[in-house]
């Protein structure tokens, strides 16, 4: 698959890096702002050791269920982790965060970090 390519729903990025922890990204929205959402986690998850599994959620009743405001929203593992159209810049150092050395999870970082990133943008 080429890095910037737009993943099908269901699609696992890095997935013959079975070493890397799994995490699954909902991406809520309209078609056109998920695709391009999708495309920039695509390309920055190229660059860090994590897997991803991609769904799309186009449906605006059930976002506003699941609380989302912003269109596109990512949730990570059920939290929201992106909201509105970032750059692959900005995707990928978010993405890094969510690592450890040893793979483990570190959402508490995430959620510092988004807080600070949210107070900026």
């Amino acid at each position: 698959m080429d890095s910037c390519s737009l993943p099908k729903d269901g699609a696992i990025i890095n997935e013959k890096h079975f070493k890397y922890p799994l995490y699954e990204f909902i991406i809520y929205g309209n078609k056109v702002l998920c695709q391009k959402l999708s495309k920039r986690i695509n390309c920055a998850a190229k660059k860090a050791p994590i897997r991803l599994k991609i769904s799309y959620i186009y449906d605006t009743q059930k976002a506003i269920d699941a609380g989302i405001s912003v269109d596109p929203t990512a949730l990570l593992d059920g939290k929201i982790f992106i909201e509105g159209l970032k750059d692959t810049q900005e995707v990928e150092e978010l993405l890094l965060l969510i690592n450890k050395e040893s793979g483990d999870t570190e959402m508490k970082m995430v959620e510092k970090n988004m807080e600070l990133f949210k107070m900026f943008f």
